[in-house]
């Protein structure tokens, strides 16, 4: 069975992919990735919904795979590259 959506990822999962697909396609590293995604909150959401968006984006980043990193529209040498960057941190 499938549980309910959630509707905070629905109501952001335009800019998360949006966030997520900026950070692997230009190979950032857990710093800058962290820094991008802090700067993306403070400059387009809600107050209240900040802390909860960047724990959505760190855990999506942590949990991006080869079997789902397509769903944020970035190609498979440019995820193989994010990947080497981002575990050197």
């Amino acid at each position: 069975t499938l549980g309910e959506p959630d509707p905070f990822r629905m109501r952001y999962r335009e800019r998360l992919k949006e966030v997520v697909g900026h950070i692997v396609r230009n190979a950032l590293d857990r710093q800058a990735a962290a820094s991008f995604i802090a700067d993306v909150a403070a400059r387009s959401l809600l107050d209240s919904d900040r802390n909860k968006f960047v724990e959505l984006c760190e855990t999506e980043l942590l949990h991006l795979h080869d079997g789902n990193f397509a769903r944020y529209a970035v190609r498979p040498s440019e995820f193989e590259r994010w990947k080497q960057s981002f575990a050197r941190n």
